[in-house]
């Protein structure tokens, strides 16, 4: 019952989230139902799936699928990063040669795990899925649990639409702010949409990341250059309106997973 106790938690969220949705004053009732339409579409999450990967057990993101036990003396809770008085909930590795974190704990599409969450047994409920435990997600429950709680993304970016995207449109807006959070680049992003300056929208998506690969960047950005330019250019391709040239991604994840870290993705500015 794990999984199913999981699922439930989430899909409750997702409930929550939809009776509070905030919309755009100037999107229209046709509007508003078609975003929430998109939410049933087969490919909103192509992108996120391909890009992400899917591994059954708990792993390292920062490793690509590196197994993870829970008994690992360097998986600590919390963020040490973040300042007194500001907390997140996640599982974090700590490399113990640096004492820097490493990365976070992970399941089935990228999901990270919130061990605070459900007054606290969420942790045990995921006990099952770490290495050395006896269940794994199957790529259905995972595609679930995407769906479930990855909605809450979703739901954020439909008070900025005031026209309908189509389902690429908005699978790789998505995409984009899944990687990278939701921040006001993607806000002026969809604004040029909204205003009808689609391949504007289009290039500023596709060139999103090009300043990591350039020789003022950062030694951390080049690190991850490749990955990052890589999938702002599938997720261009998708927003000019083909689903066609993703279809295979998750097939070809193994080398895009070793490209691409979502987890350090979320600090690009």
């Amino acid at each position: 019952m794990s999984f199913q106790n999981i699922l439930n938690y989430y899909q409750k969220q997702q409930e929550r989230r939809f009776e509070t949705i905030k919309w755009h004053p100037e999107a229209t009732q046709e509007v508003r139902q078609g975003l929430l339409d998109l939410l049933k579409h087969p490919d909103m999450l192509t992108l996120v799936q391909g890009w992400e990967g899917f591994y059954g057990k708990v792993y390292n993101e920062a490793h690509s699928r590196r197994p993870a036990y829970i008994t690992d003396p360097n998986i600590v809770k919390g963020n040490p990063r973040r300042k007194k008085g500001m907390k997140n909930y996640w599982y974090y590795f700590i490399n113990p040669k640096t004492g820097k974190r490493e990365g976070q704990a992970s399941i089935g599409y990228g999901h990270v795990l919130d061990y605070r969450a459900a007054g606290g047994k969420m942790a045990e409920w995921w006990r099952p899925y770490w290495a050395g435990g006896g269940s794994a997600l199957t790529r259905d429950e995972a595609r679930q649990l995407k769906l479930a709680q990855g909605g809450k993304w979703a739901f954020r970016l439909f008070s900025y639409f005031k026209r309908l995207p189509t389902p690429e449109q908005f699978s790789a807006i998505l995409s984009l702010t899944y990687n990278a959070g939701l921040r006001k680049k993607i806000i002026r992003l969809i604004n040029l949409f909204n205003e009808g300056r689609e391949e504007e929208a289009a290039n500023m998506l596709e060139h999103w990341n090009d300043y990591a690969a350039k020789p003022t960047a950062t030694k951390y950005a080049k690190k991850y250059a490749k990955g990052w330019i890589n999938r702002r250019r599938d997720e261009a391709k998708v927003f000019r309106g083909s689903f066609n040239n993703i279809k295979n991604m998750e097939a070809e994840q193994p080398l895009r997973a070793r490209l691409l870290i979502r987890a350090e993705a979320l600090f690009i500015f």
